[in-house]
């Protein structure tokens, strides 16, 4: 039953990044790409609040950007943390750990 919500969360998440569009998907990708180069740990929320990149209408499509992330090797999924925003009262989000993070590469 687990693996069908997970199934069922992806799906939903892709069906959201399909439909804010390739250039919306490639220019989040490179915010996260960005993020995990320059943050040792972070969430998808930070990225959100960090990046310039136009809020899609779900905000659920940078799910499958954060899996795809994943899924490449970029970052791995340590635990969990609690959201920054208020609106969605302390929910658990993934907490991501970098794998191309770099120290020495500062903003």
């Amino acid at each position: 039953m687990k693996q069908l919500g997970l199934d069922l969360g992806h799906a939903k998440a892709d069906q959201a990044a399909n439909a804010a569009g390739g250039a919306w998907c490639d220019l989040a990708y490179s915010a996260f790409h960005y993020h995990a180069k320059h943050n040792a740990q972070f969430t998808t929320e930070q990225v959100r609040n960090c990046s310039d990149v136009d809020t899609p209408r779900d905000l659920r499509a940078w799910g499958s950007i954060a899996r795809r992330a994943k899924e490449e090797g970029m970052v791995v999924f340590v635990g969990w943390a609690r959201a920054e925003n208020p609106r969605v009262h302390g929910s658990v989000i993934s907490l991501w750990e970098s794998k191309i993070y770099d120290p020495l590469d500062r903003l």
